[in-house]
């Protein structure tokens, strides 16, 4: 488990780069997931074009997951992945009819890693396809968790933050600064708003941005409840208007107050 929050450079000198930023939080009430918009495509003559795409997923009841990774052909080939998910589930209760034991929170972070790891191997683990995960689930009975997956299979749970892709060398210094084991999933919502307009709005990476469009976020509560059932869900302008409202009001005066900061240091 992750206790602490071991993130340093070394990873991206033993990883490839991933061109994304995706945050995930371990928090005082919950599990958020926090993801840039940005799909970087390379075409046959090496030119770079931008899409804006989700970069969360549900792929069951209480399981959401953050992948890493870019281009089209890997768009292509993440939906693939959920498909195949979704396949294995069910084929897992079709073998079990007898018996109807519950998917658990074991067997499909086991699924996933195995899963995970077949993908790279089938690709000889080249820069372009390689994939791990973030991985959060709603538990019925216990707080949530969240859970990353290595390109080799290896599973770590987690109880503070992690990140992938390239945008998680510039999160390290405020993650680091900001992050606290009190903190709230709107807070790290927030700080999660705020490092990728950072990284965009400064020009730190093509890679990672929204543009005109929101962040990807999704809160997994560990008690809230709709119907005697505890619920997860996105924070969107559509969805929760009020909620993504005061996020986006804090992020903005967290960028405007970091950037009197800035200059007032270099004037």
């Amino acid at each position: 488990m992750l206790t602490s929050n071991e993130y340093t450079l070394t990873q991206y000198l033993t990883h490839p780069y991933k061109m994304t930023f995706v945050l995930g939080s371990r928090c005082k009430d919950g599990v958020v997931l926090v993801a840039d918009m940005k799909i970087t495509s390379t075409n046959e003559y090496d030119s770079r074009s931008f899409d804006y795409r989700n970069k969360l997923f549900g792929i069951l009841d209480g399981v959401i997951f953050g992948s890493s990774g870019s281009t089209d052909s890997f768009e292509l080939f993440r939906e693939n992945v959920v498909e195949q998910v979704r396949k294995s589930i069910r084929e897992m209760i079709a073998n079990d009819n007898e018996n109807h034991h519950e998917i658990t929170y074991d067997n499909i972070i086991l699924m996933l890693s195995d899963f995970v790891l077949d993908i790279n191997k089938k690709r000889d683990f080249m820069k372009k396809y390689y994939l791990e995960l973030l991985v959060a689930i709603r538990h019925p009975d216990k707080p949530s968790t969240l859970t990353w997956i290595m390109g080799a299979g290896v599973k770590r749970l987690i109880d503070g933050f992690y990140t992938l892709g390239i945008g998680g060398i510039f999160a390290k210094e405020y993650l680091d600064k900001l992050w606290y084991p009190e903190i709230t999933m709107k807070e790290v919502a927030v700080l999660g708003y705020f490092i990728i307009k950072h990284i965009e709005d400064n020009k730190l990476h093509s890679a990672v941005g929204i543009e005109k469009h929101p962040p990807h976020i999704w809160f997994i509560p560990d008690d809230e409840r709709k119907d005697g059932k505890k619920v997860d869900y996105e924070v969107r302008p559509d969805n929760k208007p009020e909620l993504f409202a005061e996020i986006k009001k804090d992020a903005f005066k967290m960028f405007r107050r970091h950037e009197r900061q800035t200059r007032k240091l270099s004037s």
